[in-house]
This record gives structure tokens, C-alpha cells and sequence, in this order.
């Protein structure tokens, strides 16, 4: 009996390309800048579709429910998101308040390749800033990829849409949207296949030009990042255990 293949996960071998990637910048050094063109046409096929993916899936999954799911089980779902990201915002924000995973990464070499020129951040307000969640112009949010203005503009359309497929026998638009999303889906898995080569380019450039000192920033980030996730986790667990009466393991 033949022995069956076992396909490599490829998270495991975007961890194995980082890894190498790492290897290759500080043994190679100088010429490994020379493909960072690549892992910059890697990120760029990945962004091209996020927007208007991301649009095409709230409007597809808003527009496919009914008025009376908008009414119930969605918006208790819309509270509960509501609530639970605040959270997860707030514990990311004092995670990083006490860890300061970036601290190490002042250094102009870092800064440089970070693209921070320097300049001072202008401070916003609160106003501004949920000024700034509602866009002019759909066109333009899509362009400068932003996510707040564009999932609040797909969700209103969601909403017209569920609408609007009550009183009409079909919604052609819902229909567009909905191949769309499919579609986009399908570039971006065909997209990521090549994220191993694309990290290697990517990683192995900026470790040859800025040196190990661009990776403890890095390593500290993900180490922070990932206890904030466990974090999560298990506060996650234990509530959903609680209000459903089973154990949480």
C-alpha cells in the first residue's frame, strides 16, 4: 500500500522561510537586499484584494440576512462584537503600555527602514477620530485601504440590501457582490501559496540591511501579541463555559 503524502501546512513553512530568511540575511548579508522587490510585489498582490474583498464579504453576509435576524440574533452578535473588540482593544493597549514591545526598535537603522521620517505625530482627538470612521467618498476609502470606512459603508449597504430582497424577487447587485467576494477569495488563497517565497525575499532583506537588531522589536512584539491572545482565549472560555453550562476545557 502506497504511503500517502502528508502536505506540509503552510503556516509551518512560512515559519520555516522566516527562519531561513533570517539565516540567509546574516550569512549572505548585502546581496539578500537585492530581493526585497519580491516581498514587496508579495505584499502588494495581498492588499490589492483585502479592501475590496472585505467589502464585497460584510455586504454579502449583512444583505443575506432578514429583517427579523437583523433584528434579533445579529444585533445581539453586533453588541457582543462591540463590546468584546473594546476589550481586546483595551488589553492590547495596556499590554503594550507595560511590555513596550517597540522600545528596543529606536534606532535610526530600524526607523529608516520602517519608513518613519521623523516628523512629529499629530495628536487627535476624540471627535477626530470617529469623524474620521465615516468616509466621503467609498472610491477613495478603497484606495487609501480604509477598513473602518469601508466595513461601515458595506454594512449600510448589507442593510439596504436585506431590505430591499424582502420586496423584490431578486437583488442583481447582492448577486455581483456576492461572486465577487467568492472570486477575491480565490485570488488571495492563490496569493498566499507564494507567501513562503514572498516572506523569505522580504525577512531575508531587511535582516541583511538593518541587522538582529530588527528582529528583537519583532520577537517582542509576537511574544506580547501571543499572551494577549491566550489571554483572550481563556476569558473567552470561561464566559462561554459559564453562560452555557459546560466545562471549559
Amino acid at each position: 500500500m502506497a504511503e500517502v503524502k502528508k502536505k506540509i501546512d503552510l503556516t509551518v513553512l512560512m515559519l520555516i522561510s522566516m527562519a531561513l530568511a533570517v539565516i540567509a540575511g546574516l550569512v549572505v548579508g548585502e546581496p539578500m537586499t537585492q530581493l526585497q522587490f519580491i516581498g514587496d510585489i508579495f505584499f502588494a498582490l495581498i492588499q490589492m484584494s483585502i479592501p475590496v474583498f472585505v467589502l464585497a464579504t460584510v455586504v454579502k453576509s449583512v444583505g443575506g440576512l432578514t429583517p427579523q435576524t437583523l433584528s434579533g440574533i445579529a444585533g445581539k452578535g453586533v453588541i457582543i462584537f462591540i463590546v468584546s473588540s473594546g476589550i481586546a482593544a483595551a488589553l492590547g493597549i495596556a499590554l503594550g503600555v507595560i511590555f513596550q514591545p517597540g522600545a528596543s526598535a529606536g534606532t535610526d537603522a530600524v526607523m529608516a527602514a520602517a519608513g518613519y521620517d521623523g516628523e512629529a505625530v499629530e495628536m487627535m482627538t476624540i471627535q477626530d477620530t470617529l469623524t474620521g470612521f465615516f468616509g466621503t467618498n467609498i472610491v477613495a476609502s478603497l484606495a487609501n485601504g480604509s477598513m473602518i470606512q469601508i466595513i461601515i459603508f458595506a454594512v449600510a449597504l448589507g442593510l439596504v440590501i436585506s431590505f430591499w430582497r424582502q420586496t423584490h424577487d431578486e437583488c442583481k447587485l447582492y448577486d455581483i457582490i456576492s461572486e465577487t467576494s467568492d472570486l477575491l477569495l480565490n485570488i488571495i488563497r492563490g496569493v498566499m501559496t507564494i507567501a513562503p517565497i514572498g516572506i523569505f525575499c522580504y525577512v531575508s532583506s531587511m535582516v541583511a540591511s538593518v541587522g538582529m537588531t530588527v528582529l528583537v522589536p519583532l520577537a517582542k512584539y509576537f511574544l506580547v501579541m501571543a499572551l494577549g491572545m491566550v489571554i483572550m482565549f481563556v476569558a473567552y472560555c470561561i464566559i462561554c463555559g459559564a453562560y452555557c453550562r459546560v466545562n471549559p476545557v
